[in-house]
């Protein structure tokens, strides 16, 4: 990227790091690599702060604690604790945690109750 400075000489600026896409993925990617990191980081969005254009905009968007990989209910615990750090930073409650039953049947036990229920009941 190119500056003029007061005399109009043209200056260069470098970034460790450019993200295309300013994003729920593109902004956590770049505020992580800035702030822990410590690296330069341009971030590039196509649309106005605050647009409704994004995968993630709704008022229904949702995550979720309950995985059947353990990576991935590994990821959703860290995630979680990431959402309650920049609520605190952010000064506002940003999520809004639902009540949930979460019934969990192991595979054995989904199968013989599938291959035993009776179409209709």
């Amino acid at each position: 990227q190119t500056n003029n400075n007061m005399s109009g000489e043209n200056t260069f600026e470098t970034y460790d790091i450019i993200i295309i896409g300013a994003g729920v993925m593109g902004s956590s990617t770049a505020y992580y690599a800035s702030k822990y990191l410590g690296k330069r980081v341009l971030l590039l969005e196509q649309f106005d702060f605050g647009h409704s254009r994004g995968s993630s905009h709704c008022a229904t968007r949702i995550i979720r604690r309950s995985y059947t990989s353990e990576h991935y209910a590994k990821l959703a615990a860290l995630a979680y604790d990431e959402w309650e750090k920049l609520e605190e930073t952010a000064g506002y409650r940003l999520t809004l945690e639902t009540v949930k039953k979460i019934l969990k049947i192991n595979r054995r036990i989904r199968r013989e109750i599938m291959k035993n229920k009776k179409i209709g009941e």
